[in-house]
């Protein structure tokens, strides 16, 4: 190869790295963009994110009260449950069965122990195991509760990762009116304006 071909091939080489490195610049630096605009989007409303249950839930019976704290068996061991079921008082006075029609308080609370639940065997379960007693009736929505695709479940849903927990019935249903209430959807994602160039985009 002549010195002049030799110039020549150098030459090239040069020059192509130098429009390469002048390209890597300019997409690094973006010069050929247009200018970013931040655009803010509206804040959307914390219960739309909130973690909290939809309902609080007695993991014991316990009454809090003029800053005591009182058990069912307090009052209820002053004297003897009836067989038929009186109209409510005192504490259970705002409490409207709309569970089953044929159900009263003793199908699921213990006659002589109120301090316990009571299943359809009579077997006797304390009131943070309530799910044991919803499942003698409940038997599908029980096992799609097991396996996480009923109720809500908190933790991690690979166990290699961590723990998870399924929260028991009682903190999305009322046990005597379990008729899950009506909830307002959430907000419909907001338009990206980066990708539609702030003009409505035709959804085909």
């Amino acid at each position: 190869m002549d010195r002049e071909s030799k110039d020549k091939r150098v030459f090239h080489e040069w020059w192509i790295s130098c429009v390469l490195l002048l390209l890597a610049v300019s997409f690094v630096f973006d010069i050929w963009g247009d200018k970013k605009v931040i655009r803010e989007h509206h804040p959307v409303d914390p219960k739309y994110y909130s973690t909290d249950t939809v309902r609080h839930a007695f993991e014991k019976p316990q009454i809090d009260q003029a800053g005591y704290e009182f058990d069912c068996n307090s009052c209820h061991e002053l004297f003897e449950a009836p067989l038929e079921i009186p109209p409510l008082i005192a504490e259970h006075e705002d409490i409207v069965l709309r569970h089953e029609p044929a159900m009263t308080c003793y199908t699921c609370h213990s006659r002589t122990n109120r301090d316990k639940l009571n299943d359809i065997y009579g077997t006797e379960i304390p009131f943070d195991e309530s799910v044991n007693l919803c499942r003698r009736c409940h038997g599908p929505r029980y096992r799609d509760w097991k396996f996480g695709i009923h109720g809500r479940v908190i933790g991690y849903w690979d166990p290699a990762k961590g723990a998870g927990k399924n929260l028991a019935c009682v903190y999305c249903h009322d046990p005597h009116a379990p008729k899950f209430p009506l909830m307002e959807p959430s907000p419909p994602p907001s338009r990206d304006d980066f990708i539609t160039g702030g003009k409505a985009a035709n959804h085909e």
